[in-house]
């Protein structure tokens, strides 16, 4: 199975676009979750509850307190939902996202025994903005959209760390093991960029300790050229 985790607040055009394009390319809606957490102090319940109940997927709605003041809130939400999710493969999906095209259910589930413990990251391979996505090209490297194996999350023990943003944080990772990174022939982009934009200061770990990070986890780290990794993509 296939988690969908995704935070939402006071969003219901965008989430319901976002699950419209789940639901228009997904081969087996049996195979997928999706998973929404929800801010305790707002009715968002009702648009995500009225997208959901007839869009086909199991779902669940999950409820707590707010936080959401910056992008390093995410890891506790996603970290909440993994706690009630069931798939052996998380995706981390945000709710101004959509999928253009690609069975992202087909290509995920095929990553699965790609390597023999299943300790992997994916990433969707084309993935930009709307107003990019003509002449978006495979770049061989992490997006801010990852995929991760359940046996990863396990490892890592949460999706992120603190004063790292996550996606920053699973791009190091993902670096570090390139060899366990696969890139999947699905088409994401983020449709809505009218947000307002939070300027962080961000904290930033090299290429040593993000080594030293997975060797903690047990995995011997691995970087690939960029062109082999152009080269083994799925």
């Amino acid at each position: 199975m296939i988690s969908i985790l995704t935070p939402t607040r006071n969003s219901p055009i965008e989430f319901k676009s976002m699950v419209d394009s789940l639901s228009k390319t997904c081969s087996n809606k049996l195979l997928v979750e999706i998973l929404v957490k929800i801010d305790d102090d707002t009715d968002d319940r009702k648009y995500v509850e009225n997208t959901l109940k007839g869009s086909g997927f199991q779902y669940a709605i999950l409820s707590s307190p707010r936080g959401r003041s910056n992008p390093l809130d995410m890891p506790r939400y996603v970290d909440e939902l993994f706690k009630i999710s069931k798939g052996l493969i998380v995706w981390v999906f945000p709710d101004d996202v959509v999928i253009i095209n690609g069975d992202w259910v087909k290509h995920l589930m095929d990553t699965r025994n790609k390597v023999t413990d299943n300790i992997y990251i994916v990433y969707s391979k084309y993935a930009s903005k709307m107003s990019q996505a003509r002449s978006s090209k495979f770049r061989g490297s992490g997006n801010g959209i990852p995929i991760l194996s359940r046996e990863i999350y396990n490892k890592m023990g949460g999706y992120g760390k603190n004063n790292i943003p996550a996606d920053c944080y699973i791009r190091g990772i993902s670096n570090a093991i390139s060899d366990r990174t696969f890139y999947v022939d699905t088409y994401a982009v983020q449709k809505f960029t009218s947000r307002r934009k939070i300027r962080l200061q961000k904290k930033k770990l090299s290429s040593r300790e993000y080594d030293n990070i997975v060797r903690s986890m047990g995995i011997n780290p691995k970087r690939l050229s960029r062109r082999i990794i152009k080269e083994n993509k799925l």
